[in-house]
Order: C-alpha cells, then structure tokens, then sequence
C-alpha cells in the first residue's frame, strides 16, 4: 500500500543523492523458479513464486531507467539472490533501458546480516539500499512531505517525543481526510516496529484513521 500509493514522492528520499524524476509507475508480475537446499543437504522440490514489483520509468542522473523498488521488512539469506534474479529478468523485459534495483528496509535497526547485492566467482550484482537506522528523517521533511511519515518514524530522526508531532503534521496536511487517514494508519503500524504500544495509543491515534481501510 505504502509503495502502490506513495512511491513518486517517497523515491527522492530513498535515493538520496541522486536527482529522481518519475515518469511512470508500472505493476508488473514477474516469476521465480528456484531450488532451495534442505537441512540435510537434500534439494527441496522446485517451487514458483509470484511478485507483483514495484516497477518504476524514471530519469536517475539525467538517465532514462527502469528502477525494481523491493520493500523488505524481514532480511533472509536469499535476498540478494532473488533480487539479482528480478534484476535480469526485468532487464530481458525492458531493453535496452538500463535497471536499477532499490532495496529498502522497513526497520529501526540492522538486522544481524544486510545485502548490497550478491556475488560468486563469475557474477557481481550492486543494488541500491535504504537504511533508516542509517538515514534520519525530521519532521521539517515531513512537514514538507507527509507521505515521509511512516518511514520516517523507523529513523533516528523521530524520537519518542517527536510522535504527537508527527501525528499533528498529517493531521494538518492539506490532504483529503480518508488520505491522511491512511497516513496516520501506516505510520502507526511502521511505529509499532519501534515504539512501545502504550506510546502508539497516546501519540498516535487520531479520529481521521477511523475510515481508513
């Protein structure tokens, strides 16, 4: 929801450094087949699986390019492999535009092992990533920006006495009340990752989230 809805004005933010004009937001399935070792080194049954990805025409530096957006809330050991494998299949789809992939990560902190990519002895493959352990957001961007709130309450840069704050930002933006509403709602559930329940209940709840879905 968060990437169907907000990804044009989130994608600034994400790669950082770079200048992003967004041209298209494309939905697009793409199909895995991989094998997987079991535990005792017996190759489990081949298995599909589907992904809509999040598929984006956009200018990156001045370059036309297609950019594969992977929201990752867990980190598995594959991740790297899969996104490489998303990396060339788009690439096959979309030539000869160049693709670029961005992985984000929806936590507050590293978890014990993270991907810039993946490699072996004949393939290297480099992704983008989006740290907010890493990557601060005020609630001046916010202000400026209010799709930023969720992914701004897993960043250092909201603390817990920044979430009232953060909630009367969207509260005031001039936005419909059904769409601030679903603001609220997945900043509140990206804040859980992070703050105590009892702090979500006081800062956060707001009569707008009643009619978001």
């Amino acid at each position: 929801f968060l990437s169907e809805r907000y990804l044009r004005e989130l994608l600034p933010l994400l790669l950082r450094g770079h200048q992003v004009v967004v041209h298209e937001l494309m939905r697009t399935e793409v199909k895995l087949r991989l094998h997987r070792g079991a535990p005792e080194g017996r190759e489990q049954a081949q298995f599909v699986e589907r992904k809509n990805d999040e598929v984006v025409r956009a200018d990156i530096d001045g370059v036309p390019t297609v950019l594969h957006v992977e929201f990752q809330s867990t980190h598995k050991g594959d991740l790297g492999l899969r996104l490489l494998a998303y990396h060339a299949l788009l690439a096959g789809r979309y030539a000869p535009l160049p693709v670029r992939s961005l992985l984000v990560y929806l936590m507050h902190e590293p978890p014990s092992t993270t991907t810039t990519g993946f490699s072996d002895a004949q393939v290297t493959f480099q992704c983008d990533v989006f740290r907010p352990w890493e990557s601060p957001i005020g609630l001046g961007e916010v202000r400026q920006r209010p799709a930023l709130a969720p992914i701004a309450a897993l960043t250092p840069g909201i603390g817990t006495g920044d979430l009232e704050r953060l909630r009367e930002l969207v509260e005031g933006a001039a936005l419909p009340a059904r769409e601030r509403g679903d603001l609220l709602v997945l900043t509140y559930v990206l804040a859980g990752r992070r703050f105590a329940s009892h702090l979500l209940q006081s800062f956060l709840r707001s009569k707008v989230m009643e009619d978001s879905p």
